[in-house]
């Protein structure tokens, strides 16, 4: 996890690295990904008459590769990516091959509170996961919808248990699936399985399951709930109850269930992407109240402006007392922040981020193919060809802009004051 409190958060703007300065030194290269802490800029080049290898700022991996692909950066910054030698795959950190290879490797994903890092990988003809250079000792004919958990202490996905031949409908019907923690299937098998959760502590996985055709429930830790529905949306866990969270279909309305019972009494057209503040205190969920009206849902109650196209990005305050989402009416892309549209019109809004105290939030903007920010309301006064998306000091009075402007990455910290005026 990011110490973002120890980045340089001097007033300023300097130019990081001239992203032609090395062009002559490959043949092409893959979009650019900026660093959490804006000191670099990294991206996947192909060198002349060889391969392929990464450069940050302007110096390049030593290391070569046969193909090379899906560049991320983890949350404490070290860089990865997915890259093939002798038509093997691994993961690649900083530069630093994994000792273990794989057929495949792909889907990258990150503890938040923790360094590890794992990827989904086929090795043998067989599917499963391998975290920090390990792979599970079982594998699977099938596997799918990755999971790590937040501490990095297990990994989960959704496995196929059961082989099945050609056209062979009954064996499915009778359920092939499963989850699989570490590698350890769950022992009840399911016609199908999706959307796994880890609890706070990894301690308990669950996940929304199909135990017909048109029967469908959630299962906690491999033990589903008693009560059945016509069909379910990804679980949460509650962080104060302990309980299990998701949105169940019945009598052709979306009610929000906690443990198989009626969470929220108040049905919806459509109900999804339920999450809990920080503290627990607050729970909000993505709703549709009639057919073309998307809103959200506080504690149940719904916000009183919708949109008719999509809501999305739904994010608390660190606090949790304030809630914002990126909405669509038609072509153009608004900002709603405690129910309120302020920022908005846009051709594309991306996840608002808050300020530590929870008193200000920033979303990157996409007009016309050029970037900028809306802050607290206000569109800032420069626009530029490239932009990440900002993060606000941790005394919540200035904001780190990445961004690429006349072929220049640059890092800059500007202040509330001089954003908002």
């Amino acid at each position: 996890m990011s110490n973002f409190s120890a980045w340089d958060w001097k007033p300023g703007s300097r130019v990081v690295a001239d992203l032609s300065a090395r062009a002559a030194d490959y043949e092409w290269r893959e979009e650019p990904i900026a660093s959490p802490d804006g000191e670099s800029v990294a991206c996947i080049v192909k060198q002349p008459d060889a391969g392929f290898t990464v450069l940050v700022n302007d110096e390049f991996w030593e290391q070569e590769f046969e193909k090379a692909w899906y560049l991320r950066h983890a949350p404490d910054g070290r860089l990865t990516c997915l890259v093939m030698s002798e038509d093997e795959w691994t993961v690649a950190v900083d530069g630093q091959p994994w000792e273990s290879r794989f057929g495949f490797a792909w889907s990258t994903v990150f503890a938040s509170k923790s360094s590890a890092i794992g990827v989904a990988v086929q090795l043998d003809g067989k599917y499963g996961m391998a975290v920090d250079d390990q792979p599970w000792e079982q594998m699977y004919e099938n596997a799918n919808n990755w999971l790590l958990s937040d501490d990095g202490s297990h990994s989960a996905a959704a496995v196929q248990v059961k082989s099945l031949g050609q056209a062979d409908i009954d064996t499915f019907a009778k359920g092939v699936f499963s989850a699989a923690i570490d590698g350890e299937a769950w022992e009840q098998n399911f016609v199908s399985v999706w959307s796994l959760a880890f609890n706070s502590d990894s301690s308990r996985l669950a996940a929304e399951v199909r135990l017909s055709q048109y029967e469908y429930t959630i299962a906690v830790d491999g033990k589903p709930w008693e009560q059945i529905f016509q069909s379910v949306w990804a679980p949460c866990f509650n962080p104060t109850s302990g309980g299990v969270v998701a949105p169940a279909r019945m009598g052709g309305k979306w009610f929000l269930c906690e443990d198989g019972r009626k969470l929220w009494d108040k049905p919806f057209t459509q109900l999804w992407s339920q999450k809990f503040s920080p503290g627990g205190e607050r729970l909000a969920a993505i709703v549709a109240t009639g057919l073309g009206h998307w809103t959200v849902a506080v504690d149940g109650q719904p916000w009183e402006h919708s949109f008719n196209g999509v809501v999305m990005d739904l994010t608390f305050s660190p606090n949790g007392r304030s809630l914002a989402c990126m909405g669509k009416d038609d072509n153009a892309w608004w900002v709603m922040v405690d129910g309120q549209r302020w920022c908005g019109g846009y051709d594309r809004a991306f996840p608002p981020q808050f300020s530590p105290d929870g008193k200000h939030c920033a979303v990157r903007l996409d007009r016309g193919g050029r970037y900028s920010l809306c802050v607290d309301g206000k569109v800032y006064s420069e626009d530029f060809d490239m932009l990440w998306d900002p993060t606000f000091g941790p005394e919540s009075d200035r904001i780190l802009i990445r961004a690429i402007k006349d072929g220049k990455y640059l890092r800059r910290v500007a202040s509330l004051g001089d954003i908002l005026g």
